[in-house]
């Protein structure tokens, strides 16, 4: 989130100076630092991923839950970074209802992704009967 606000403040400067050119370096340069912190914290916590479930549950059954969402977890780490960087982007030039619809219809798009078996897993009275 600093990274994007920093880079918002000086490309809102640049643009206000009438340097566009140095505003889209800015903006470049906030979003690939944006997107290479990502990646470096998301490795991270990939490499974690066999030991942080232990830590956070005894349960053997919520330990694999936790192991098969790390994937998905660490797809959103770097996209939702990079993604808040670009809103400041688009919302320093005075954008901030397009920065805001973007954003909106993406995250709607993501929550609408299904599984490859067909979607939401149906659900037995026989799985909680025990």
């Amino acid at each position: 989130q600093a990274i994007g606000d920093a880079c918002e403040v000086h490309c809102a400067y640049r643009l206000g100076k009438g340097e566009p050119h140095l505003a889209r370096l800015s903006a470049y340069k906030a979003m690939f630092l944006a997107w290479t912190l990502a990646l470096v914290v998301t490795f991270i916590f990939w490499s974690m991923r066999d030991a942080l479930p232990a830590l956070l549950t005894r349960d053997p059954t919520i330990q694999a839950m936790l192991t098969e969402l790390f994937p998905l977890i660490a797809l959103g780490n770097v996209t939702m970074n990079v993604g808040m960087v670009c809103w400041s982007v688009v919302g320093a030039q005075g954008r901030y209802r397009l920065a805001t619809t973007i954003a909106t219809a993406c995250s709607l798009l993501v929550a609408r992704h299904r599984s490859p078996g067909g979607g939401v897993h149906d659900i037995h009275e026989d799985q909680f009967a025990g």
